[in-house]
């Protein structure tokens, strides 16, 4: 069993300020880093980490071989990744203040360059038990989600960033991994119970995962609600949390784990996450979660 993962790959800008300027403000950065990420790349690390197994699927200019190394560095499959001559790799431009609060705008460069031979080579590999995992940061989502659909494999989508999707066909998806923000973008609500109510009533047959930060997680399904409490941590920087959280939802899911266990070990290693900075550095190894003994909210 294992995860096919059409996820974007980005070198990251962060700058660290005291605070996010406001408009026509210029200010001065702390500090400046360069380095990998991208949601499907951190996602693909996480699943990695957890202990399951993924095949990364993207795209990358030649100026991204930092990223695929990060890949390599951790032995997961890049049969399916492709670079570009080009195309520059996309990137993102991160802010991030005192309190540990991020800023994010990205460019999708390579990232809007999937072809469909890629797609259709990369799911001639999948078996009947595998996952079909992908985020709002690549292109041609659509075919992917129909293509997955019809080889009876189940479909996961992280919709971030929530943007052009008044079409698509959210009744393919079997799981859906969001935010509060991408929560109220979606339904145009704010209380998490409404917005769940009206995923819920459109799409009968999905399983809803919003996660609200600090204030913890909400699982929902046409049968079944539950809520989980948030740890306590001193959060430093919550860059990479959320794709923590989908990789190690998804190698529990694989492992047989029920819905309690994946997701208490999902918020717990997304918890250690935001309590350290940067992206794939801040990702925790499964034996680093042994002896965490967080208090929750």
């Amino acid at each position: 069993m294992k995860v096919l993962n059409f996820g974007s790959l980005n070198i990251d800008h962060t700058y660290y300020l005291n605070d996010f300027p406001k408009p026509g403000e210029t200010i001065s950065s702390n500090v400046y880093e360069k380095n990998c990420g991208g949601k499907g790349l951190n996602q693909s690390i996480a699943i990695k980490r957890a202990g399951a197994e993924v095949i990364h699927i993207g795209k990358i200019g030649k100026d991204g071989d930092m990223l695929l190394d990060a890949l390599k560095e951790e032995n997961i499959n890049t049969d399916f990744l492709k670079i570009l001559d080009s195309i520059s790799t996309g990137h993102a431009i991160i802010f991030i203040n005192e309190m540990g609060e991020n800023i994010i705008t990205t460019y999708a460069g390579a990232n809007r360059e999937l072809d469909r031979s890629q797609i259709d080579g990369a799911l001639s590999f999948a078996k009947e038990d595998d996952i079909v995992l992908f985020q709002n940061e690549i292109n041609d989502i659509e075919y992917i989600a129909k293509k997955a659909k019809e080889l009876g494999l189940k479909v996961v989508f992280n919709p971030a960033p929530f943007k052009n999707l008044n079409e698509f066909p959210f009744e393919l998806i079997d799981i859906l991994i969001l935010n509060e923000i991408e929560g109220e973008q979606f339904t145009s609500e704010k209380n998490p119970n409404k917005v769940l109510a009206k995923i819920i009533e459109r799409y009968p047959d999905i399983i809803v995962i919003l996660t609200l930060g600090e204030n913890g997680v909400v699982y929902q399904s046409k049968d079944e609600k539950l809520f989980f409490n948030a740890y306590i941590v001193n959060v430093v920087d919550t860059t990479a949390a959320g794709d923590t959280f989908v990789g190690y939802f998804l190698a529990n899911v694989m492992e047989g784990k029920n819905i309690h266990e994946c997701i208490k070990k999902a918020s717990l290693a997304s918890a250690v996450t935001v309590t350290r900075k940067g992206a794939l550095k801040s990702i925790p190894r499964l034996h680093e979660l042994k002896d965490i003994q967080f208090k929750f909210k």
